[in-house]
Parts: C-alpha cells; structure tokens; sequence
C-alpha cells in the first residue's frame, strides 16, 4: 500500500511540477520524472484536477496502510500476551497459582463496558499485581503508580512493566519473585536468566511515556526454560 501511495504522489508531483506547460484540456501525453525516465498519462480530468486527486488517493492509502501496521502491532501484542500466559499457565508450582493466572469470567454488561487500558491484573497473597501488556499498558501502570507501591522490569532489557499494589503493606519475598516472573513471561523473551529489578515507585522517574530511570533498587534472577 505504502508503495502504491508513493507512486500516486510521485504522478502527482510531475504533474504539478509540469502544469505551467500542460494544457487543461490536455489528457494523454509523457513527461520526464525527477530523474529524467518518461512516464505516461492518461487522466480523466484536467492535469490539475487529476494532480489533486492522486495526493487526496495517495493519503487514503496511507492512512489505510497505518491502519492496517496498527492492527498487525495490535494482534502481536495480544499474542505475546496470550504466549506468555499460556507458559506461566504450564508452570505453575500449584492449583493455587493457576487460579491466580486463570481469566476471570466478567457478565456481558462488564464486558460491554470495560475499556482496554492494555493492563492486565492478578492477585496473589491478597496484592494486586499489575502487568502492562503493550507499550499503553506500560503508560498507563506507571500513571496510576502511588509511590509505594512495587515497581518491577527486566535489567537493561525492553520489558513489561510490572506494578506491585503496596496499600503500604509489607510485600513478601514470595509474592516479589510471582511479580517478577510475570515480569519476564510477559515480556516475549527467549530462554534463559534474567535479572528482574524492582524498588519503589517513588524511585522511578518517568523520562518519556514508558521510559524511566530509577534508583535504590533490588534484583531477583528468574530463569525462564
């Protein structure tokens, strides 16, 4: 699509560029393009009129082509997500952390009315956890963040952002390792040992949307296999 509207709007350029010796009434005929090769017009309406319409088609194909990048992005997303529940599914320790991990049903009305926020939410040892699914996700955590609560995120590596609701209660070592294994599976990685840094939300500063830089922390190494 990208290269159809390049063309159009290359079409769209000459002709433009030509219209000071092109005749309105005039509908078959060559011109040189920008880099001396002859290109063949057969238009409808006049070189102007014409001209105007290859940009006005050349912008619809390019929307269309973001359109369609969005959705791809979008449906990546949702399997990267999926994948990296369906692994924590497959190794959870006990019927305990698979009902943790289980998609909770919700009444059609609830689902009618939930929006997307691209954060998913899981509950363990009475905390609330949050995982940023996509980059939104990831703003979005970080936005609802109170300083106390439990900040999580793979070391020096793009990953899901991981959010530990404190409700300045003391989080065990239990719960912290859970969060951070969600931190990696969620996170698309290949196998292997990783470093998961967490501290509090008070040490992270937000730079640019999900970027942040952050101080004062603690690391757990997850092995993912």
């Amino acid at each position: 699509l990208l290269d159809q509207a390049l063309n159009l709007r290359k079409q769209a350029d000459i002709l433009f560029a030509n219209l000071s010796i092109l005749k309105e009434y005039e509908r078959e005929f060559e011109l040189d393009d920008f880099e001396g090769k002859k290109v063949k017009f057969k238009l409808d309406l006049s070189p102007k009129e014409s001209a105007n319409l290859l940009y006005k088609n050349a912008k619809k194909l390019e929307q269309k082509a973001r359109n369609l990048n969005l959705q791809r992005e979008n449906l990546k997303e949702k399997l990267d997500f999926a994948y990296g529940l369906k692994e924590m599914l497959s190794k959870a320790k006990n019927e305990f952390e698979l009902e943790i991990l289980l998609p909770k049903k919700s009444t059609k009305k609830n689902q009618e009315n939930k929006q997307d926020n691209g954060i998913a939410n899981f509950y363990f040892n009475e905390f609330k956890i949050c995982v940023g699914k996509n980059e939104k996700g990831n703003e979005n955590l970080l936005k609802s963040a109170k300083k106390d609560d439990l900040w999580l995120h793979v070391r020096d590596i793009p990953s899901s952002h991981v959010l530990i609701i404190s409700n300045k209660q003391k989080i065990s070592e239990e719960v912290i390792e859970f969060s951070a294994r969600l931190c990696v599976n969620f996170s698309g990685l290949k196998k292997g040992s990783y470093w998961v840094d967490y501290t509090l939300k008070n040490f992270v500063k937000v730079q640019q949307k999900a970027f942040v830089k952050y101080t004062n922390f603690k690391s757990i190494n997850i092995t993912k296999d």
